[in-house]
């Protein structure tokens, strides 16, 4: 039996419940302890980044929405239909994927050259995802510490800091990240403003919106702002760190630093190249015995 540790009161803390393809619950609270994460959002300035150089790190990286589209992260979630988003990357065992018990049995869609087709492929199905359970009303006191995840509000409802509407998977991306145990974070593709597709990119992948849904996505980017520095107290009051790395981001409240300075600090090279003389020992490479006399 372990015994308590501080780690043990944080998960505590941070309790909440996935369920697997088989419907058997698990608890992953702090599963990454102390790991830090780049947050892959689907803004254009994506495109602008060193993908290659962090997927070099050894960083670990949770994607969001199609953002998968453009960088293949080792995690990634979602809160819309299963269909919206890439069925290459649902069937790719290499991401742990998280979307809402809703999907479970939603069917993907894949995209052909006369349209979509639907496929028999369910997100239950599809291989290393899990499912959370979502729920509405923005309470900043306990969004870290409920056992459901909080998208937002829906749009006859008023949250704790007096926002109606507008319901987001980057609060799902922000609430997994604390669960999973990451508490240094960092944004890229983080725009949080969207321009008319006359006016340049919406998104990293080429997806584009009509006037009425651009003017709602930047309704949603304000909102977020807010719930945001809404969220800062229990943000410090459980040590979490969110750096934005996205320049010319249109999110308020939270620290900017270029995403190449980030990676100098964190680099994870992994195993490969490294010596290995010795390791097979119980107790590491001995001394050779002296000779008798």
């Amino acid at each position: 039996m372990i015994g308590h540790t501080p780690e043990m009161g944080r998960a505590y803390e941070n309790r909440a419940v996935v369920y697997t393809s088989a419907g058997e619950s698990v608890d992953l609270s702090e599963h990454f302890r102390g790991q830090p994460l780049v947050l892959v959002m689907g803004g254009p300035s994506l495109l602008d980044e060193d993908l290659f150089a962090l997927r070099e790190s050894g960083v670990m990286t949770l994607g969001v929405n199609n953002s998968w589209a453009v960088f293949r992260p080792h995690l990634w979630c979602a809160l819309d239909s299963p269909g919206n988003f890439l069925s290459q990357g649902w069937r790719d065992p290499r991401i742990m994927k998280f979307a809402p018990v809703g999907a479970y049995r939603r069917r993907l869609r894949e995209k052909t050259k006369s349209g979509f087709r639907t496929l028999s492929l369910t997100a239950g199905r599809a291989p290393n995802t899990f499912f959370y359970k979502p729920a509405s009303g923005f309470v900043p006191d306990t969004f870290f510490s409920s056992p459901v995840f909080c998208t937002g509000s829906h749009n006859r409802q008023r949250d704790a800091t007096g926002i109606r509407g507008f319901r987001s998977s980057f609060l799902i991306a922000l609430r997994l990240a604390v669960y999973l145990g990451f508490r240094d974070l960092y944004l890229i593709g983080a725009d949080f403003r969207m321009p008319g597709s006359e006016e340049g990119p919406q998104y990293a992948d080429g997806d584009t919106h009509e006037p009425r849904l651009v003017k709602h996505n930047n309704a949603l980017y304000r909102a977020l702002s807010r719930r945001m520095r809404a969220l800062a107290p229990e943000l410090i009051r459980r040590d979490v760190r969110l750096t934005n790395c996205t320049p010319r981001s249109g999110l308020e409240g939270v620290s900017h630093r270029p995403l190449r300075d980030v990676l100098e600090g964190i680099l994870n090279p992994g195993p490969v190249g490294f010596p290995t003389a010795g390791y097979h020992e119980a107790s590491g490479p001995r001394k050779p015995k002296e000779p008798e006399e």
